[in-house]
């Protein structure tokens, strides 16, 4: 699970201009289609993202009747250590963290609004403790982890096995004497065919998304300035959590104003890229085109290339027609062939005879005849 975390409409969105994201969708689906008897094993590299997602997830892979492993390759934060807090065995590579914090929102409105939105961010620190709590079992206790939540707590490898939140270390998972006592984690990955379920693999488990037209997506772009923590409270002003996505590219702009920046910036690109490729494809007699290609936003250099090709093909079936149109108009078929002059011999007598037949003729047409 690499990328951020974020609901699964916000998903098709990120995904459709190539941002590497995470969603509840993505679990649902390895759930649903990982067979019996096997593991479903997570690799995660998530910097964290929507809480609510998070929590998601972690009850789907809390609720999975199969065992569940986490293997942290480099940095579980955020929502993504709640997340990875649901699986039944969490593995961590030596050199990866999981990093642990009270949740964020960035909310306009009234005092009273303030005060409502506090209420929520403290609810929703104890929907997290809580979580850590029940992976913890009983190695690090409610205060502990409010302290470390408080300090947004970056813990090693080590650290997060004596904590609670891992059960082992990867490379030394099942090793004898180890300190970390992965006896249980070993035994997780034991028997059966294990399912990795990567970014890599998400299209194996989800339908392919139903995404707007290019249009609509261009047009979600501007949007003021805002930046949101790792663990981002998706909220509108006067609205309470979980309200419904955004239905209009205005309402997108309101909600995701840092997202619409990113798309505003690789569309730009996208568009400059796709100008450039059909630039170099341009060739004398073809401008028409090329500059057409420009024009429609969905045309690329291979659509071109196609284009002219066929143009090409076109111009060359009409060069024939013409020819041959020309051959039978001018009767070139009907002419016969003559037989080619033969050889009389060389002999000194015709030598003279065709040097006086060149002089007359000279003397008929040359400088004495008056014109030249």
């Amino acid at each position: 699970m690499c990328g951020d975390v974020v609901n699964d409409d916000a998903a098709d969105l990120y995904r459709a201009f190539g941002f590497t994201v995470c969603c509840p969708r993505d679990i649902r689906g390895a759930v649903e289609t990982c067979p019996e008897g096997e593991d479903l094993i997570l690799e995660i590299n998530s910097l964290g993202g929507s809480v609510y997602a998070g929590f998601e997830m972690w009850s789907l892979l809390r609720g999975h009747r199969g065992r569940t492993v986490a293997e942290i390759q480099s940095i579980a934060a955020s929502a993504a250590s709640v997340m990875a807090a649901g699986c039944g065995t969490v593995l961590i590579s030596p050199v990866a963290q999981i990093m642990i914090h009270r949740a964020s929102v960035l909310k306009e409105g009234t005092s009273a609004d303030m005060k409502r939105a506090a209420q929520m961010l403290d609810t929703i620190d104890e929907s997290i403790c809580a979580a850590y709590v029940e992976k913890a079992d009983g190695k690090t206790d409610r205060a502990a982890f409010m302290r470390m939540m408080r300090s947004e707590t970056f813990l090693t490898a080590e650290a997060a096995v004596e904590c609670g939140l891992a059960d082992g270390i990867l490379e030394a998972a099942g090793a004898e004497g180890d300190a970390a006592d992965p006896k249980d984690a070993a035994a997780s990955l034991d028997g059966g065919t294990t399912l990795r379920f990567t970014a890599g693999s998400v299209a194996a488990h989800i339908a392919a998304a139903r995404l707007p037209p290019v249009e609509d997506l261009r047009k979600m772009t501007a949007g003021p300035e805002e930046r949101r923590t790792d663990m981002d409270v998706k909220e509108m002003p006067g609205e309470t959590p979980g309200a419904q996505e955004p239905t209009t590219p205005e309402e997108l702009r309101a909600r995701y104003p840092v997202l619409t920046e990113k798309i505003e910036g690789q569309a730009a690109a996208a568009e400059r890229n796709r100008i450039a490729e059909i630039d170099a494809m341009s060739i004398p007699g073809y401008e028409g085109l090329i500059a057409e290609a420009k024009a429609d936003p969905m045309a690329t250099a291979g659509d071109v290339a196609v284009k002219i090709v066929q143009a090409q093909r076109e111009s060359g079936r009409a060069w024939i027609a013409a020819r041959d149109a020309d051959v039978t108009e001018g009767h070139v078929n009907e002419v016969t062939a003559a037989a080619a002059p033969t050889d009389r011999g060389g002999g000194q007598e015709d030598v003279e005879a065709a040097a006086r037949e060149a002089v007359a003729l000279w003397g008929r047409n040359g400088t004495s005849g008056g014109e030249t």
